[in-house]
């Protein structure tokens, strides 16, 4: 039973370090957002295949290497940059780039929502050894996480709904809906999940 209790302990590294190092990259992409002056306008819809595209991309330049069909997708549609064997995805205020964002900013709230996930994990492991301030800590984190995350998922949908895209104003009705169902899917998992 005590080897049990072992190993549920937290390691011997110091739980501030973590709490630091998280609060330093939050503190970091709230400064990258208050720069950020607004959501560019987008003047047609992005093809979902391109998204999914920029969003494998995404997470291959966290899982090691983005998927060669991801990039070759993304670039022949003007939102990703390929030179040799770098990739970029520009955030542009104008052109195809301009609907990364659309993309960028929900993919960062996934990635906060499981980072939270972890902080909670950690803080409950923290107050179950006798750690309540750490735990605490830990806990402001994983709140801090969670609305940071909430609002990058939210901020797309909302825009989207007050400014659409100027080619929404012809569109078939099934390009109408279309574009409406994922508007309102995307505002509805940043409110719930």
């Amino acid at each position: 039973m005590s080897r049990l209790r072992t190993a549920r302990r937290p390691g011997t590294a110091s739980p501030w370090t973590a709490v630091d190092a998280v609060d330093g990259a939050l503190l970091g992409l709230s400064e990258t957002l208050s720069a950020v002056d607004w959501f560019p306008s987008l003047s047609e819809t992005a093809p979902e295949s391109v998204d999914r595209a920029v969003g494998r991309i995404l997470d291959g330049f966290v899982d090691g290497e983005p998927p060669t069909d991801a990039v070759e997708t993304a670039t022949a549609a003007g939102r990703a940059v390929q030179s040799g064997d770098e990739v970029t995805l520009p955030l542009g205020r104008e052109g195809p780039a301009a609907a990364n964002w659309y993309v960028v900013f929900p993919w960062v709230a996934q990635r906060l929502e499981a980072a939270a996930e972890g902080l909670r994990s950690v803080g409950r492991r923290l107050e179950a050894v006798g750690e309540p301030r750490a735990a605490d800590a830990f806990e402001r984190l994983e709140r801090a996480c969670c609305d940071t995350a909430a609002l990058l998922a939210w901020q797309p949908a909302v825009v989207l709904w007050l400014d659409p895209p100027d080619a929404l104003v012809a569109a078939e009705f099934e390009q109408l809906q279309a574009f409406l169902k994922r508007t309102l899917a995307a505002n509805t998992e940043a409110e719930f999940s």
